[in-house]
């Protein structure tokens, strides 16, 4: 009863984003602009999103100091992305953080940063991207100070983490005057801030941080051309200015609270920016259904692969998800 109380909010934002597109399109003639689309960039278009997985997956084995093997951080990306399709309250992010710590002996807390430090720098490239396609599109100004207050809070997010490296025993030994009458207090210190810690220590490398920025740079790079081919296929005038405005619209509207997968707010967030740029309700919003079946068909099947080769249900890992967020919410 109480995950459904939890649930219940995501599951109404979904039910009328969803409701409110069908208002808006005719079916049949979304199935006509999948009969007309141009084939070969859908085609490419899908083959790119392997090569964003491959890309994805640098990403976080830099960020984890190539400690997994590519093989392990791979697999277990892909799962938590599966899990994240299926599962509510985003349970994949602290699914994969759990499955990769115990295949690579790491502390799951250390998994766990990285996964922040990515998840940040990921609004960051969004926003940035979002910024720069605006002065190529008309009628898309009102969303910049979206863009402008999440690079803020970014930037002030990375000066705070590396003034946090730059200070850390300071910092360590302020938190545990703190807490030290705290039951628990000192524990709590050691064995997550201090593993938090760990996993900020990127900034303090120079050489990790700007591979990791490396990495990151291609695998959105390769987004921009996989967004701008999916909305060229059913809108032959898109160019790559559309393909930047509707990724940074997708990535901000994936934030908002949804059933897992993002169900209703992708569609709603990159089909309403095609609408936006185009004023074709039907083409725009089968665009978003050809990134949802990518975002199923490499997830699911390096996904279950991963799961079935270890020996896992997504019954059992649900509860061992549930078992984690009951011992934070204690903690806390």
């Amino acid at each position: 009863m109480r995950d459904l109380k939890r649930i219940l909010p995501s599951l109404l934002i979904s039910v009328v984003l969803i409701f409110a597109i069908l208002r808006f399109i005719d079916v049949q003639q979304v199935i006509e602009s999948f009969r007309n689309a141009n084939i070969t960039y859908l085609i490419i278009a899908m083959g790119l999103g392997l090569a964003w997985m491959v890309a994805r997956t640098l990403v976080w084995r830099t960020l984890l100091r190539d400690r997994p093997t590519f093989r392990d951080t791979f697999i277990t990306l892909n799962e938590g992305y599966l899990l994240n399709n299926i599962l509510p309250f985003r349970l994949g992010e602290v699914g994969r953080a759990v499955l990769l710590s115990q295949k690579a002996n790491l502390r799951f807390v250390e998994v766990v940063s990285t996964i922040f430090i990515e998840r940040a720098t990921d609004i960051a490239f969004s926003a940035i991207i979002l910024l720069s396609a605006l002065p190529f599109i008309q009628r898309a100004a009102d969303v910049a100070l979206v863009g402008v207050v999440a690079i803020a809070a970014v930037a002030v997010f990375f000066i705070v983490a590396y003034l946090t490296i730059r200070y850390q025993q300071p910092l360590l030994a302020w938190a545990r005057r703190k807490l030290r009458n705290v039951p628990k207090g000192l524990a709590l210190v050691d064995d997550v801030f201090e593993k938090l810690l760990l996993g900020l220590n990127i900034f303090s490398d120079k050489k990790v941080f700007f591979r990791f920025i490396f990495f990151m740079a291609v695998n959105w790079s390769i987004s921009i051309v996989q967004y701008t081919l999916i909305a060229k296929a059913f809108l032959p005038q898109a160019n790559i200015a559309w393909g930047m405005f509707t990724l940074g619209a997708a990535a901000f509207g994936g934030a908002i609270p949804s059933l897992p997968g993002a169900v209703g707010t992708l569609e709603s967030s990159m089909g309403g920016a095609l609408v936006l740029l185009s004023g074709n309700y039907a083409a725009s919003f089968a665009a978003p259904l050809v990134l949802r079946a990518n975002m199923y068909l490499f997830s699911g099947i390096f996904g279950t692969y991963g799961l079935a080769s270890e020996g896992k249900s997504l019954a059992g890992i649900y509860r061992t998800l549930q078992s984690y967020r009951q011992t934070a919410e204690k903690a806390e």
